[in-house]
C-alpha cells in the first residue's frame, strides 16, 4: 500500500516534472520561433540591403566602364593631339623656312626701296633748286611790275628811238653774217607737241649770248648735262633761266613734255644755236618711229606709276601675316596650355569631360588661327607676286624704252628703225 502510495507520489511528481519540463519546453518553443522570427526579418532587411547594394554595384560598374571609356578616349584624343603637334612642328618648319625665302625677298625689296628713296632725295633736291628758281622769277616778276610805271615815260621817247635803230640796223646789216642750219628734231618725244621729229627746225647759229632769253629753244651739246652722251649727241629743249657768271651765260633747260628739268647749267659755249623757225611736218616718214617711242614711254611712265602701289600693297600684306603669325603664337600657346591642364584634370573623373571640351575649344581656335595664317601667307605670296611683277614689267618697259631711245640717236637718215624692240 505504501509503496502504491509511494508510486502514486513519485507518478505525480513525475507528472509535475513533465508539465513542468513541457512548460519549459513551450517557453523555449516559444523564444525560438521569436528568434526565428527576428532572424527572418534580418534576413529580409538583410536581402533588401543586399539588392540595394548590388544595384549600387552595378552603378559603380557603369561609372568605371564610362570612366574607363572616357580615359581611353582621352589616351586617343592625346596621341591624336600628339600627331598633331608633330604636323604643326613640321608645318613650323616649313614655315620658317618660308619665312627665310620671304625676309630673302623683303631685303631685296628693301634695297629697291633704298634705291628709290636715294631717287627720291634726289628729285627733292631739284625740287627745292625749282623753288629756289621760282623765287628768282618772283624778285625779276616784281622788277618787272615796278619797271611798268617808267614805260608810258619811255613811250614817249620810242618813236625817235626806233628811227634811229631802224637807221642803225640798215647800215649794219651788209656787215653781218647770219649763219642759219636747217636741222630735223629727234623723236625723243621731250618737245611735244610743240616740236615733233616730223617736223624740221631753223637753227641762228652765229647768236649773241644776250639774244637768248626765257622761252627760247636752244640746241646744245648733251654732255653739257649728260657727261657719258657721246660727243656727236645735241639736244634741243627751251630755256627756262638764265643767269651770268664771270661773262658766260648759263641756261637753265627743260623739256616742254618732261615732267621735271635737266637738272644742269648749260654754258653758252656749249650751245650750238637756238631756233628761229619751225616748219612743221616736213619729214612724215619718222612717224612709224615717233609712234614707237610714244607708245614706249607710255608704256615706261605706266610701268613707273606701278611701282609704288604694288609696294604698298606688299607692305599691308606683309604686316597682316606678321599678325596673323602673332595670333597663331596665342593660339598654340593656349591649346599647350589647355592640353596640359586636361592630363592633370582627367586623373579626376568629375572634371576630366570638362578639361577636354577646353581642349576641343583650345584646338578649334587653333585651327582657325592657322587657317587664318595660311590665308594670310596666300595674300602676301600674291602680293609678293605683283610686286615682282610689276618691277618685272617696270623693268621690260625700261629696256623697251631704252631700245627706242637707241633707235632715236642712231637712226641714220629720216624713216630709218636701226633696232627691232
Amino acid at each position: 500500500m505504501r509503496r502504491m502510495r509511494i508510486l502514486a507520489t513519485a507518478a505525480g511528481v513525475a507528472g509535475v516534472i513533465a508539465v513542468v519540463v513541457v512548460s519549459y519546453l513551450l517557453l523555449e518553443l516559444s523564444q525560438t520561433k521569436a528568434d526565428l522570427q527576428d532572424t527572418q526579418e534580418a534576413l529580409v532587411q538583410s536581402n533588401v540591403d543586399l539588392q540595394a547594394s548590388m544595384e549600387a554595384h552595378d552603378v559603380l560598374a557603369a561609372d568605371v566602364t564610362t570612366v574607363t571609356g572616357d580615359l581611353a578616349d582621352v589616351k586617343a584624343d592625346r596621341d591624336r593631339l600628339r600627331d598633331e603637334a608633330h604636323e604643326l612642328s613640321e608645318e613650323n618648319r616649313t614655315l620658317t623656312h618660308e619665312k627665310s625665302v620671304l625676309t630673302q625677298e623683303h631685303d631685296h625689296l628693301k634695297d629697291t626701296l633704298e634705291q628709290l628713296t636715294a631717287t627720291h632725295q634726289q628729285l627733292t633736291t631739284r625740287h627745292l633748286t625749282l623753288q629756289a628758281d621760282h623765287a628768282e622769277l618772283n624778285d625779276q616778276h616784281s622788277l618787272l611790275q615796278q619797271s611798268i610805271g617808267t614805260v608810258q615815260a619811255l613811250e614817249s621817247q620810242a618813236g625817235s628811238l626806233r628811227t634811229e635803230i631802224a637807221r642803225l640796223e640798215a647800215l649794219h646789216k651788209p656787215l653781218i653774217l647770219r649763219r642759219t642750219a636747217e636741222i630735223g628734231a629727234l623723236c625723243t618725244g621731250s618737245m611735244e607737241p610743240k616740236l615733233t621729229c616730223l617736223d624740221t627746225v631753223t637753227y641762228l647759229l652765229d647768236f649773241d649770248p644776250a639774244d637768248i632769253v626765257p622761252g627760247t629753244m636752244i640746241s646744245f651739246e648733251s654732255r653739257a648735262c649728260w657727261p657719258n652722251d657721246p660727243s656727236h649727241s645735241y639736244t634741243g629743249h627751251r630755256v627756262m633761266n638764265i643767269r651770268v657768271t664771270g661773262g658766260i651765260y648759263y641756261y637753265w633747260p627743260k623739256g616742254d613734255a618732261n615732267s621735271k628739268a635737266d637738272g644742269c647749267w648749260v654754258p653758252h659755249t656749249a650751245v650750238r644755236g637756238y631756233i628761229i623757225e619751225v616748219h612743221k611736218n616736213t619729214r612724215p616718214e619718222n612717224a612709224p618711229l615717233r609712234n614707237g617711242v610714244q607708245a614706249a614711254k607710255r608704256a615706261y611712265e605706266a610701268a613707273w606709276n606701278a611701282v609704288p602701289a604694288a609696294n604698298n600693297a606688299l607692305e599691308i600684306a606683309r604686316n597682316a601675316f606678321k599678325a596673323a603669325e602673332r595670333a597663331l603664337a596665342v593660339a598654340r600657346s593656349e591649346y599647350g596650355t589647355a592640353l596640359s591642364r586636361s592630363i592633370s584634370l582627367c586623373r579626376i573623373t568629375t572634371l576630366c569631360g570638362y578639361a577636354v571640351g577646353e581642349v576641343n575649344k583650345a584646338r578649334e581656335r587653333m585651327d582657325r588661327a592657322f587657317a587664318d595664317l595660311e590665308a594670310a601667307t596666300d595674300r602676301y605670296r600674291q602680293a609678293l607676286d605683283h610686286a615682282e611683277q610689276a618691277v618685272s614689267r617696270y623693268e621690260r618697259a625700261r629696256d623697251y624704252y631704252d631700245c627706242w631711245n637707241r633707235n632715236v640717236n642712231d637712226s641714220e637718215y629720216p624713216g630709218h628703225i636701226p633696232y627691232r624692240c
